[in-house]
């Protein structure tokens, strides 16, 4: 027999999530704190499934995310972590925490829950909890080897040769034009200060539904991750200070490559803001690049103007069929928006969303 408890103590989470996922960072303790305590929007909502003995056999959470809609800031939250013992499956604990957790949201005035199902996990939320699919997100990839990339892949050293031999040419079709750096200055950052502020202050309302991505909240999720190392740049005119996009990348080991991920990419929509997209996205590609990246990748909403940008810049929209996984976009609304009347939070056309939206960004 099993029950469910409100405790979720980030220490046994972490041993629980090592036996799945084996040195990953939901398998530390450091890292659940900062995503289930130290959140600047609030504590992580959730539930555990705990044997007579109290020993926990699996868990359901999410973690309250402010979302911007229409002018309004929504209270959401983030679907994330969802694991149980295989030996427990078919039990309804999945079921059980779950709508327990939507129960603590109504409570706590927590509007809706989004998330990024894989596979596995995609069915239950649609069938079993009650999630729409709004879409999927867009995948580009920009690969910095061609022929070094297909011969790693191949794993076969004379044909892997051969290979190289014949794909060397396409690079020329993926470099990048150095831009002019002329009305642009780009600069790494340790922190986001108050001068991003005003950026955010303008950015936000370009889109109808984007989560709130103030100072804090990015200092909270690029710069106080632990185990995880975030490099940030702003571009800025030098005649003013005044911030015209920024950039947020890491690297990522995945699937036998190494990868440098886009994981926020943010605009001015200005002929400026343009400009600075190029720059930050050579910034950013040379020290992947110069950090061993062989592939580069971003994802993003349809609707995100970004990847005009990307486009320009000789980046490749991936086709699904040839993703491991698709990325799917789930919602469940738990209250009625009042700020929507429309619904336009149902569609993915109206979001905003990056990989840094995405739990594992």
């Amino acid at each position: 027999m099993w029950h469910i408890s409100d405790n979720l103590d980030c220490e046994e989470l972490a041993a629980l999530a090592q036996e799945f996922y084996g040195d990953a960072d939901i398998s530390r303790p450091d890292f659940l704190r900062w995503q289930y305590i130290e959140n600047p929007a609030g504590r992580a909502i959730g539930y555990a499934a705990r044997k007579e003995d109290n020993a926990a056999i699996g868990q359901y959470v999410v973690i309250p995310q402010n979302i911007y809609l229409r002018g309004r800031i929504v209270s959401g939250s983030l679907s994330l972590n969802t694991l149980t013992r295989p030996e427990y499956a078919g039990q309804g604990i999945f079921t059980a925490l779950a709508r327990e957790t939507y129960r603590a949201c109504i409570e706590r005035q927590v509007c809706l829950t989004y998330g990024f199902p894989n596979r596995n996990s995609y069915y239950g939320f649609i069938n079993k909890l009650g999630f729409q699919d709004i879409g999927s997100l867009n995948v580009y990839l920009y690969p910095l080897d061609i022929a070094k990339l297909a011969e790693k892949k191949v794993g076969m050293p004379r044909l892997g040769k051969f290979l190289c031999a014949v794909l060397r040419p396409q690079d020329l079709f993926f470099k990048m034009k150095r831009p002019d750096y002329k009305d642009i200055a780009v600069k790494e950052i340790k922190e986001f200060e108050e001068s991003y502020e005003d950026f955010w202050s303008v950015y936000k309302d370009y889109y109808s539904v984007i989560l709130w991505k103030n100072k804090e909240y990015m200092n909270w999720r690029y710069m106080r991750v632990p185990g995880r190392k975030y490099l940030a740049y702003l571009a800025v005119n030098p005649e003013n200070d005044e911030i015209q996009g920024c950039i947020v990348t890491r690297i990522e080991d995945m699937l036998g490559l190494r990868v440098g991920l886009i994981v926020d990419f943010m605009l001015k929509r200005s002929s400026g803001g343009q400009q600075a997209g190029r720059c930050l996205l050579w910034k950013a590609i040379g020290f992947l690049k110069e950090n061993g990246a062989e592939m580069v990748m971003g994802l993003f909403s349809p609707q995100a103007k970004e990847k005009e940008i990307l486009r320009e810049q000789r980046f490749v929209r991936c086709p699904e069929r040839f993703l491991p996984q698709p990325v799917p976009v789930i919602l469940k609304t738990h209250l009625p928006v009042e700020e929507d009347p429309e619904r336009e939070i149902e569609r993915i056309s109206a979001w905003f969303l990056t990989l840094g939206d995405y739990d594992v960004g």
